[in-house]
């Protein structure tokens, strides 16, 4: 289906293209193709392309790594408005890759992302309420996002969800909302939940364990 959208020159299936030969999915990973779908979508000026394109600069996948020039690439499609890019950018200043490490400005950023409602973006900025990066820490605002973006169908979500009632940040502590959560996480494909809930139904009895 892509292969055919592409020969049809649709600029945006050049991103998805590069994505899919990334990540190996539905295709066997091959990051020439990645690289070579990248560009032709970057030269149409397709700004998923152009993330796709600064990924692989920024992990050296096919190309030798440049952290600047994955940042120079992601922050000029940020600026366009793309709110992947703007979420990327974010996650780029928090740390200090290709660019100067500025807390305040990767909050920024990914309020821009979160605005347009997009649900990495949403669940990002909770991250930063909670943790107080470029803000001040806020526990409750960050409870309200991460569930908004649950209710989004974010993968994420849902693992920082679990370690607020973990830990009892800014909620009672609830061990089985956590491992509820975890669990979810788990489910919608975040790895780290994994390790996350086998740690903490290992460790004591939990009923929905």
């Amino acid at each position: 289906m892509i292969t055919k959208l592409t020969e049809k020159r649709f600029p945006i299936a050049f991103g998805f293209a590069a994505y899919s030969y990334r990540k190996g999915i539905a295709v066997k990973k091959n990051f020439p193709k990645a690289l070579k779908y990248a560009t032709i979508g970057y030269n149409l000026e397709d700004l998923g392309s152009q993330r796709q394109l600064a990924f692989l600069y920024l992990y050296g996948e096919g190309v030798p790594k440049d952290e600047y020039k994955a940042f120079n690439l992601v922050h000029d499609a940020a600026k366009k408005g793309h709110y992947g890019a703007q979420n990327t950018v974010s996650w780029m200043y928090r740390k200090g890759s290709g660019t100067n490490e500025d807390p305040e400005k990767s909050y920024l950023w990914m309020k821009k992302a979160a605005d347009q409602n997009y649900p990495r973006g949403i669940a990002s900025l909770a991250y930063h309420y909670w943790q107080g990066i470029g803000v001040s820490k806020d526990w409750g605002k960050a409870k309200i996002l991460f569930e908004k973006a649950v209710s989004l169908g974010d993968a994420y979500a849902p693992y920082g969800l679990a370690f607020m009632y973990w830990r009892g940040d800014g909620v009672y502590e609830n061990l089985n909302k956590a491992v509820e959560y975890f669990s979810l996480s788990k489910t919608r494909g975040y790895k780290r939940a994994i390790q996350r809930l086998e740690k903490l139904c290992g460790s004591m009895y939990i009923s929905n364990c």
